[in-house]
């Protein structure tokens, strides 16, 4: 690992840690929603970005080099939160092991829908 790469991944995680602290600000949560919005947002959003990033720029370009580093290992890990998706779904899972259930399968299946829609509309599988 390069310190540039390094560099890279350090201040992307930081910026994409303040873009999910502040996504959870704003967002209103609905009263009715039993887990946070902000982490459905955040996944999602993330999903669909590293859709639009693996469409433009390719996997290996990702990974190679330090823009792509900054951006997808950096900025959409830092923004993306998996630690809070499974502290959400685990205490639902001691109350209501069914919406526990529902809470995980819209975080995974919506990510990757979301991946895979952005992918469409910027040429990953083709049109």
């Amino acid at each position: 690992m390069s310190a540039l790469n390094a560099l890279a991944v350090f201040v992307g995680a930081g910026l994409g840690g303040v873009g999910r602290y502040g996504l959870g600000l704003v967002l209103i949560q609905p009263a009715w929603l039993p887990f946070q919005i902000g982490t459905l947002a955040a996944n999602l959003a993330g999903g669909f970005v590293a859709g639009i990033l693996f469409s433009v720029l390719g996997p290996v370009w990702l990974k190679a080099n330090p823009v792509g580093l900054f951006l997808m290992t950096g900025v959409l890990g830092g923004l993306t939160t998996f630690s809070a998706f499974t502290a959400e779904g685990a205490n639902l899972l001691l109350d209501k092991p069914v919406l526990a259930l529902g809470h995980a399968a819209v975080h995974v299946l919506g990510c990757l829908a979301a991946f895979f829609v952005a992918g469409r509309l910027f040429g990953l599988f083709g049109q």
